[in-house]
């Protein structure tokens, strides 16, 4: 575990991919979430992108306060239009 949030902690940029998936925020997921959001947050300070179909008034309910302050401090940029993904 120690191994990886190094390598997070070294990458240039990092990806976090649907974030706010099943609306419930186990403590595992809660946990590993602030620790690769504080890898990135913390001095010296490096970029990552965050993606999920929840909106940003969201985020705290699904987790909570440190969570959106630390997804929400840069930018946000909202993309809206209809699904891409393939319809079964």
């Amino acid at each position: 575990w120690a191994t990886l949030m190094k390598v997070i902690a070294r990458q240039p940029i990092t990806v976090l991919d649907e974030v706010g998936v099943g609306r419930e925020a186990a403590d595992f997921r809660l946990d590993t979430l602030i620790e690769v959001l504080d890898r990135r947050a913390n001095y010296p300070v490096k970029p990552f992108i965050v993606t999920g179909n929840v909106p940003p008034s969201q985020i705290e309910a699904i987790y909570d306060d440190r969570v959106a302050d630390r997804i929400l401090c840069g930018t946000v940029v909202k993309l809206e239009g209809p699904t891409r993904r393939r319809q079964a």
